[in-house]
């Protein structure tokens, strides 16, 4: 095994479905190590003995089922990315899969699926992830919310008076609540043919009933305190996270005229700081007093991020979006919205509206938007049709700045 091979484990207590995907990933043999076990306990065991970049585990299995299992290997291997494939669900189990499992694929998995799943899990550990804050990744799958926004959602279904558009319109408030209704909607279970990144879609696609679950899922959500919510600032936060995702949607709409593209653009504007969130309930000493150095003195968080921690907010964040199976271009919009001359795409793209959307958030005129430091000039400059289509755009958003 070369040094460029990786440790993936696939968990069935049916010996055939593993001699199956022996055979149907025998190609990937050169890249992956892989190791097979018959049950949960049988698979802890070997994960014991070695790291394991990606487990992929059936749901319905003796004494210890694919949740119980994968519950397990989030306390133990919080940086392996867990994977349920089975051909055996309900709603009321893939609600409680929603903790542990980081994407949901159902059986008969198409080969060329399962492999590109399982490359693209890899290459977000080998971009972001490597030998970086292992502990921070045990909070990953625990969404950070606010509690107001939990508690009128309760208070909404306990009602009665619950819809889809009042639902909807609660759930676009919050960061982490947006994030996971749209990784449950674009799970495989749900077989659908695009994915989706509009929070009402998602909504009316999954409909009421599962909506509550995943709300009063105890597992799924990890509410910040009103003290928290006043000393971290995130009355603050998130209203920059929802201007920069209006923002957004509308940049990419005007410069790119492409309606998946603008929706996108909106998700990756609303999620781009979810990585803050992430530190903030990782319990790090050392990232509090970053994010109170650069809120005090006003310095760029990621840089200090980049020098104490090797990991910033913005790649911690596209790397939760990736393994839940968000699309490319929002997890790279999220990765590179500080830096997008760092990014392989240097084209017209999500990218640049999500980057030119968080500078616009924090200036109140043409002429501060200009002269922020935070523009990476270098990588707008290589975008010639900017010059002329862009002031008039932020034009018309600063006139009609929602706040």
């Amino acid at each position: 095994m070369d040094e460029g091979t990786r440790n993936v484990l696939f968990v069935d207590d049916e010996p055939n479905v593993l001699s199956g995907l022996r055979r149907l990933l025998f190609s990937e043999k050169k890249h992956w190590d892989m190791h097979f076990a018959n049950s949960g306990s049988e698979a802890l065991v070997l994960m014991e003995g070695r790291t394991f970049d990606v487990v992929v585990s059936d749901l319905r299995m003796p004494k210890m089922d694919g949740i119980q299992f994968l519950e397990a290997v989030k306390e133990r291997h919080p940086k392996c990315i867990r994977f349920i494939l089975s051909g055996y669900a309900d709603k009321d189990m893939l609600l409680r899969s929603i903790g542990p499992t980081h994407q949901f694929l159902t059986k008969p998995c198409d080969p060329d699926l399962l492999k590109s799943k399982i490359r693209r899990a890899l290459d977000l550990r080998r971009l972001f992830m490597e030998e970086k804050a292992p502990q921070i990744l045990k909070a990953i799958t625990r969404v950070p919310i606010l509690p107001m926004v939990y508690k009128e959602l309760t208070t909404l279904i306990q009602s009665g008076q619950a819809n889809a558009s009042n639902i909807a319109e609660v759930i676009s408030r919050d960061i982490g609540i947006s994030a996971k209704i749209l990784q449950l909607v674009n799970s495989a279970f749900f077989g659908l043919p695009r994915s989706v990144s509009d929070v009402s879609t998602a909504v009316s696609l999954l409909g009421l009933e599962t909506i509550t679950g995943v709300i009063m899922t105890v597992n799924a959500f990890d509410s910040f305190t009103e003290t928290e919510v006043q000393e971290l600032g995130l009355d603050s936060l998130y209203n920059h996270s929802i201007l920069t995702g209006y923002y957004s949607q509308f940049i990419c709409k005007e410069l790119m005229h492409d309606k998946k593209a603008a929706e996108e653009a909106q998700l990756a504007g609303m999620t781009h700081d979810v990585g803050k969130l992430l530190f903030m309930k990782s319990g790090s000493t050392l990232w509090s007093k970053l994010y109170a150095q650069s809120r005090h003195e006003n310095l760029d968080l990621w840089t200090l991020e980049r020098k104490e921690l090797s990991i910033t907010h913005a790649e911690l964040g596209a790397y939760l979006l990736g393994v839940w199976g968000m699309a490319d271009n929002i997890t790279e919009a999220v990765a590179f919205y500080h830096v997008p001359s760092k990014c392989c795409n240097q084209g017209l793209s999500v990218l640049t509206a999500v980057h030119l959307a968080n500078v616009l958030s924090k200036c109140d005129s043409l002429d501060a938007f200009r002269r922020h430091p935070g523009l990476d000039r270098s990588y707008l400059s290589k975008i010639p049709e900017l010059k002329k289509t862009l002031p008039p755009i932020i034009k018309t958003l600063l006139e009609n700045s929602v706040t």
